[in-house]
């Protein structure tokens, strides 16, 4: 099997949009990027028992999930809150259930990270 150049360009541009992304979950959660570039369970250093793995994308999230957390940000909006929204995965054989929050909020709800808003290089 023969790796063509755009294969390889493609790969290059995907990890540095990765690093991109994990950096800037880093700031948002004032820790940094975890020492070893090993595609392990964990992409920061632990923040007060959070563990965090960074995954980024155009499609990570569903219309679902983008509507209801707008209408959880209009909600909290109203009451000075945090907005969140509970996932049902009703995919397979078992339901998975998540919490999800916005993650410059829930950073700054919890007085994590930076006063500057985090960049993406």
């Amino acid at each position: 099997m023969t790796v063509s150049a755009e294969t390889t360009r493609r790969a290059r541009a995907s990890k540095r949009k990765g690093v991109a992304y994990e950096k800037r979950a880093a700031a948002t959660f004032g820790t940094s990027r975890f020492p070893a570039n090993t595609g392990g369970p964990i992409d920061l250093l632990p923040v007060d028992g959070m563990y965090i793995q960074v995954k980024g994308g155009k499609a990570v999230t569903t219309a679902v999930m983008r509507d209801g957390m707008a209408k959880a940000r209009a909600a909290a909006a109203l009451h000075d809150g945090l907005p969140c929204v509970y996932l049902v995965d009703a995919r397979g054989t078992r339901l998975e259930e998540w919490v999800c929050f916005p993650a410059k909020e829930f950073a700054a709800w919890h007085g994590y990270g930076l006063a500057k808003e985090p960049v993406c290089e």
